[in-house]
C-alpha cells in the first residue's frame, strides 16, 4: 500500500505532484498526465492562434509560429547583449546560473539571470549546456 500524505493524496500520483513531491514515480507520474492533456488538446483545434498555442497545443501555423518567435525575440532584446559580453564566467555566475529547485528545474530563468549578470540570454543558456556536459569553461 503507498504511503499517505497530509491530505491524503497517495504516494506516485500527479496529486502528489503537486503537492510539492519531486521524486522520479511522482515526476513521471505527472509527466505522464500532462502528456495524456496536451494530446488531448491537439485532437481538438484551438480558437486563437498565437505563443500561447504554440506551446500548449503545439500548433505550427504561420500566426502560432510568428507570435512564437515575436515572444522569444522579445525576451532575447530585454536583456540585450550585456556588460558583460565575452568577459570570462565567474565561478559565482556559474553557480548562480545552475542553481536548481529540484532535479528538473533551474531556481531562475534565463532572462533574470541575464539582466542581473550583465549577459545575454543565449550566453546563459549555451553556458548552462556546458556545464550540464560538465565543461565548465572560462574558469
Amino acid at each position: 500500500m503507498s504511503p499517505k500524505v497530509k491530505t491524503g493524496r497517495s504516494h506516485g500520483t500527479s496529486g502528489r505532484y503537486a503537492e510539492g513531491c519531486r521524486c522520479d514515480v511522482c515526476t513521471n507520474a505527472n509527466t505522464e498526465r500532462t502528456q495524456r492533456g496536451k494530446a488531448a488538446r491537439t485532437e481538438r483545434k484551438p480558437e486563437v492562434h498565437n505563443a500561447s498555442t504554440y506551446v500548449n497545443w503545439g500548433c505550427r501555423c504561420d500566426d502560432c509560429t510568428a507570435d512564437n518567435q515575436r515572444v522569444v525575440d522579445e525576451k532575447r532584446r530585454a536583456a540585450g547583449r550585456g556588460a558583460n559580453s565575452g568577459a570570462p564566467w565567474t565561478k559565482e555566475e556559474l553557480a548562480a546560473i545552475t542553481e536548481r529547485i529540484d532535479k528538473r528545474r533551474y531556481a531562475r530563468t534565463a532572462l533574470e539571470l541575464a539582466l542581473d549578470l550583465g549577459r545575454s540570454v543565449g550566453a546563459v543558456n549555451q553556458q548552462r549546456s556546458l556545464c550540464n556536459l560538465g565543461k565548465y569553461t572560462q574558469i
